[in-house]
């Protein structure tokens, strides 16, 4: 659920990073729907979930701290 939430959140803040960069627009736009797409995957796939799911956080961690670090700029 939380992959979903916080998803949701990216989605809905990008329509301020919008008018302010376009580069990043596009970037944070795809994380959020990766996020989402795995989010979604994790609820209906639980077997999948339990055997991958320390890898899926260590990346998706990985992608927001990138994240982060770009809009520190």
């Amino acid at each position: 659920m939380w992959f979903i939430f916080d998803s949701i959140f990216e989605l809905w803040v990008g329509r301020f990073v919008r008018s302010s960069e376009k580069g990043y627009y596009g970037f944070h736009t795809v994380l959020a729907v990766i996020g989402l797409i795995v989010g979604i995957i994790l609820l209906f796939s639980p077997a999948f979930a339990m055997s991958l799911s320390v890898a899926i956080v260590a990346m998706y961690l990985t992608l927001f701290g990138i994240v982060q670090v770009v809009r520190s700029f």
